[in-house]
């Protein structure tokens, strides 16, 4: 494979390897194991042969699929895996070019089938999938699924679930030879912004602050037909594949192509979003966290291309700095404030003839685990989108902290205020700490109605004691439920470590580089450059740890 043009590695491309693959898998290319230990047995049989080694185990595995309910379980064994066995084996026919990798610093765009989806999450669920090659925050991850096979909580095992539901439905539609479905397409783009903006930058922008649509407090993101914001780790899917099981995991277990993501594109850089065109929606749930739940297989309400059979889903990631373990008043430094505002307008400006049109539909992004601040989070979105052009459609969860949010849209948008005019304002307000001490809803209420009141004029909302919630203050896990968590329950060090390096919180992001890294180009269409380097502050530890496949033992921890 050429360092000129970086591609995914796949258990064909192993010359000396695949010949093993193949025939242990033709084993049950034609019927399924007989028993949920059989195909454990199976499973570890294949690690031990791409390996060399006998530490790879899954002691919890029957006791994971004991929990699945026994229909579901047979019809995958005596079904499925037989399927799912021959899309691995016919992966050279798949995939008759090499699949680019979607790197760091540079635009891109691969478009695959859902067959050829189907194919690759087929060998991530045998954990045959390679480890990806090049140096650490260069590559995607492999999709082995090793995290899901070693965690027996109940709210885990219902996320296998929706992976199992997910190959039943597939392995239907291969089986009828259904090439609408089969050939449906999933495009998965890497946005670069072009340029970084300061903060004169945003201090001068003229625009007029856009539309905002309060929703209601038990609408779903997900059943948005805007562009679909994924409150995404750096590594997109997060825990999907183990530990984690909230706003991103969800997304990725009940759309299982979005996982895919997660192989092609590299760890995402602070001027960086990613946005995932295609996917489908297969299974529905209740619940979130710990409480979540499948309830088995849905149909997609997403409109669908005549033509082509695309489905109308939007899906774009962008991932919020990690508080977690920082003191959290500095996200109202004017570093951080301004890594927030151009990673979301990373994720908003972008041009497509099917989504210009389309609003941002998002929510409290990194307000949960990750420790942001869900008032300033909103704000600087929508500055973001203003800028971008494009509505924003706010989903607040019933979270308390932004229950003033329709007033605070109502008396700027009356005023005519400027995304430059709010963001001079919070920066001045950042100075002297008065957005900590009393939150930015709080401030801005009581400037405006001094404002007023100086005009003489008719204050245009009643001030009402309120007090605002310290962006250090812990929340519980009812809190927490409700905020749309840009981060993990519980977060194990991997993912954790996986949150953005956080900016001096005195840099002015106009001057402010991070580390430089040159990357070699890859063959994809609509490709270029972006000056930014990869800010990497103890993660290549990480990332060589975490993001192999079957050829290490540590891979999946």
């Amino acid at each position: 494979m050429s360092n000129q043009h970086p591609s995914v590695m796949l258990p064909c491309h192993d010359g000396a390897k695949w010949p093993k693959i193949c025939d242990m898998v033709k084993k049950y290319a034609s019927g399924g194991p007989p028993d949920t230990n059989s195909l454990r047995q199976f499973i570890i049989e294949l690690q031990h042969t791409l390996t060399n080694s006998k530490r790879f185990t899954i002691e919890q595995f029957n006791s994971i699929f004991e929990a699945i309910p026994p229909s579901d379980q047979n019809r995958f064994r005596s079904f499925a895996i037989p399927q799912m066995c021959r899309s691995v084996l016919a992966m050279r026919r798949l995939f008759r070019t090499a699949v680019p990798a979607l790197i760091p610093g540079r635009l891109g765009c691969v478009t695959l089938t859902a067959e050829q989806c189907f194919s690759l999450l087929a060998a991530g669920f045998l954990c045959i999938l390679p480890f990806q090659k090049g140096p650490p925050g260069s590559r995607g991850l492999a999709i082995n699924f090793f995290g899901l096979f070693r965690n027996t909580q109940p709210n885990k095992v219902q996320k296998l679930q929706c992976f199992v539901l997910y190959f039943i439905r597939m392995s239907e539609i291969i089986d009828k030879g259904d090439r609408d479905e089969m050939d449906r397409p999933i495009e998965f783009r890497r946005l670069v912004s072009q340029r970084r903006r300061g903060a004169e930058w945003w201090g001068r922008a003229e625009q007029v602050l856009g539309e905002v649509v309060v929703k209601a407090s038990d609408d779903k993101i997900e059943d948005s037909n805007q562009l679909q914001a994924d409150f995404a780790n750096r590594c997109l899917g997060g825990g999907v594949l183990s530990q984690g099981c909230v706003q991103e995991e969800i997304r990725f277990a009940i759309s299982p192509e979005l996982v895919v993501s997660r192989l092609l594109m590299a760890p995402l850089l602070p001027l960086e979003a990613a946005i995932i065109t295609g996917s489908k929606r297969f299974t529905a749930y209740d619940g979130y966290a710990s409480s979540f739940t499948c309830t088995g297989l849905c149909t997609d309400p997403a409109p669908v291309h005549p033509r082509n059979k695309a489905v109308h889903s939007f899906v774009v990631a962008l991932d919020a700095t990690n508080f977690h373990h920082a003191d959290r008043s500095v996200q109202y430094g004017v570093g951080n404030m301004l890594r927030e505002t151009n990673k979301a307008l990373a994720a908003v400006q972008f041009k497509d003839v099917r989504a210009d049109s389309l609003a941002f539909a998002s929510g409290n992004w990194g307000c949960g685990a990750f420790g942001g601040d869900p008032q300033l989070k909103f704000l600087l979105q929508w500055m973001a989108c203003s800028v971008a052009d494009r509505a924003l459609h706010y989903y607040p969860f019933t979270d308390p902290r932004v229950k003033k949010m329709a007033d605070v849209v109502q008396m700027l948008r009356q005023g005519q205020w400027t995304v430059g005019r709010l963001w001079t304002f919070l920066l001045d307000r950042s100075a002297d700490s008065t957005l900590k001490t009393k939150g930015a809803f709080k401030t801005l209420f009581e400037h405006l109605n001094q404002t007023y009141a100086e005009e003489e004029e008719d204050i245009p909302v009643p001030m009402e004691e309120e007090e605002a919630l310290p962006a250090d203050q812990p929340m519980d896990e009812a809190e927490l439920y409700f905020s749309g968590l840009g981060g993990d329950l519980d977060f194990g060090e991997d993912e954790l470590l996986a949150g953005p390096h956080l900016p001096p919180d005195d840099a002015d992001m106009g001057n402010y580089e991070p580390p430089k890294n040159n990357h070699s180009d890859a063959v994809m269409r609509d490709t270029g450059r972006d000056e930014s380097g990869m800010d990497r502050q103890g993660f290549d530890d990480f990332l060589l740890a975490h993001m192999g496949g079957g050829s290490s033992a540590s891979d999946d921890k």
